[in-house]
């Protein structure tokens, strides 16, 4: 479909992923508009119901967010054939599942700003009534700004569940339906998707979270279906076992993948001020005034890249580790140590993302307060 103009106004340049339901594409406009990634959605779906509602409840829910740590939709629309298509904000940066490698945790001084971004987004999805519901690393995004920081951005509302003014469900889920990610769903969203609120979203935060700082998953299984069950069964392996240098977030971390919903955090914001209140705890720092802010600085290597796309949104700024534990990095990316510069070779066999991994993540982040809530400064 390269080179394909849409309803007359968006032509495709490059096929950026695809996956078994549709297929994303970079495009121009034909107006002189800002390029954009298109979403579409394969010919053969446009009679399935099903996957037309939950395609539409992207667009519907992203939508209604319009917020900084969430990737854009602008509109949605069906083109000459049939097909459904999203137009959306077109990220360069990289995957969070791309940045955290297996058996490599990162600090919690870089883990933590990701999560507080994350949280922002929900904020602001939980406040409409939107959970999201396949949170996951694949669906969280880096994206560099121009001053070498990073935005947080949730993507794929996709699966996104609308709750009423009474607590019900507005987008309908078929009885029996499993919804998500084995290893990221909830207990409750495993055993009946209808029945989740805006805590399950907080359990799989918790679980990425979980990952980040110990390269573990939280729930090891060798099928999904074991995966599932020990979700349903199990509870991850105290922090402070995994990573002993962690030992003062053990309660945060109970509380955030706690199988009981009754036990976890009882929103967003609640889970993000705890989180900042631990780090700073353990800095041994008293806390600062709400309205002051400081960014997080960890003495590592740099490693610069092409100017970047991005609109900002909360930002993070600890460096990714250095040495053995970086994640690849793309050719135009170069490590910066003692005036050496020696390119890293990409990383092969990479899963595409609704969004480009373009000019994939330099190693300085960073981390601004958001306006939506008052939150203490961090230095860890």
């Amino acid at each position: 479909m390269v080179g394909a103009v849409l309803n007359g106004k968006w032509k495709l340049t490059k096929l950026l992923g695809e996956g078994g339901m549709g297929a994303v594409f970079s495009a121009e406009g034909t107006n002189g508009q800002e390029r954009r990634a298109i979403k579409i959605l394969h010919p053969e779906f446009v009679n399935e119901p099903q996957i037309l509602r939950r395609f539409f409840a992207e667009a519907y829910a992203a939508q209604q967010l319009q917020h900084p740590n969430v990737a854009k939709v602008f509109e949605h629309a069906q083109a000459e054939d049939g097909s459904p298509y999203l137009v959306m904000e077109l990220l360069e940066g990289i995957a969070l599942s791309e940045y955290v490698q297996p058996g490599k945790p990162i600090p919690i001084a870089q883990a933590a700003p990701i999560v507080y971004g994350v949280l922002q987004a929900l904020m602001a999805a939980h406040a409409r009534n939107i959970i999201h519901r396949d949170l996951k690393p694949d669906n969280i995004f880096l994206v560099p700004d121009q001053h070498g920081r990073y935005s947080v951005k949730v993507l794929d509302f996709g699966i996104a569940k609308v709750m009423d003014a009474a607590g019900g469900m507005a987008t309908k889920t078929r009885t029996g339906m499993m919804l998500g990610t084995p290893g990221y769903m909830s207990p409750e969203q495993i055993r009946d998707a209808k029945s989740v609120d805006h805590r399950a979203d907080l359990w799989a935060v918790g679980v990425m979270f979980y990952e980040m700082v110990t390269g573990q998953e939280a729930f090891d299984a060798p099928t999904d279906f074991a995966k599932l069950t020990a979700v349903l069964t199990q509870d991850p392996r105290p922090i402070s076992q995994v990573a002993p240098h962690l030992v003062g977030w053990d309660d945060f971390f109970r509380r955030a993948v706690a199988r009981d919903v009754a036990a976890r955090f009882s929103s967003a914001d609640d889970m993000a001020r705890v989180l900042l209140a631990t780090a700073r705890a353990l800095a041994g720092a008293a806390p600062l005034p709400t309205a002051e802010f400081r960014s997080i600085d960890v003495e590592k290597e740099k490693v610069s890249s092409n100017p970047p796309v991005g609109r900002e949104g909360t930002h993070v700024s600890a460096q990714l580790p250095s040495g053995p534990q970086s994640p690849s990095i793309a050719p135009s990316v170069q490590v910066i140590e003692s005036g050496h510069h020696p390119p890293v070779q990409p990383r092969t066999g990479v899963k595409p993302v609704a969004v480009v991994l373009i000019g994939l993540l330099c190693l300085m982040m960073g981390f601004a307060a958001g306006a939506a809530t008052m939150w203490a400064a961090l230095r860890l």
